[in-house]
């Protein structure tokens, strides 16, 4: 409802278009993706027909794509969002989220190498420890998982990254990493379908 009153009052407000398609985007994981998955799209395509030169918006399309499985299409526009913004952390991220699902491991790590060293973001390390994990790097992903861990305590994916890898490595401890994934694990809820129930009830 914030969001959309400054909509009202600022159309042209940049952070506010791209957090209404985050909103749908976060929603879609919980409930209704049919529903969410589509508004999520238009609103960041909305956003780049609105200004080009907004780098977030590409990124977040490129992340609907890769999540709905369309991978022609999520390629065409990282690409394309490359060539505009090749130095734009988030966008060398994305470009190595779509690697790592087309299954170019080696060269995923390459661009989360490069997003790291413009920034040093939680998930830009999570996805390289999983791209290092795909071709067996298990020392490697163990020191990433361990770095984002010393910051991002309740990271329940980095705990079960690190519990298949002690596993393997038949270390101690393991019980206790997939514990910890278990115990930190996002409650699913539906921000907007819930909302407009809360609003039904004070009607």
């Amino acid at each position: 409802r914030i969001n959309e009153e400054i909509l009202k009052k600022e159309p042209e407000n940049l952070s506010a278009l791209n957090n209404k398609g985050v909103i749908y985007e976060r929603n879609s994981k919980h409930k209704l993706p049919q529903k969410y998955v589509p508004l999520a799209l238009e609103a960041f395509e909305q956003l780049i027909q609105k200004n080009s030169n907004f780098a977030l918006g590409w990124s977040n399309k490129t992340a609907m794509l890769v999540k709905i499985g369309n991978l022609l299409e999520a390629e065409k526009i990282i690409d394309e969002a490359y060539s505009l913004f090749p130095d734009v952390s988030e966008v060398l991220n994305k470009k190595g989220v779509l690697l790592l699902n087309q299954k170019q491991e080696r060269k995923a790590i390459k661009y989360f190498d490069s997003a790291l060293k413009k920034l040093y973001r939680g998930e830009y390390l999570l996805n390289r420890a999983k791209a290092n994990l795909k071709i067996g790097q298990q020392e490697r992903t163990l020191r990433d998982l361990e770095r984002l861990l010393s910051y991002e305590k309740e990271n329940s994916e980095a705990w079960g990254l690190k519990g298949v890898i002690l596993r393997r490595l038949r270390r101690p401890f393991w019980q206790q990493a997939f514990q910890n994934a278990e115990k930190f694990k996002e409650t699913p809820i539906s921000l907007l379908e819930g909302d407009a129930q809360n609003e039904e009830r004070r009607a």
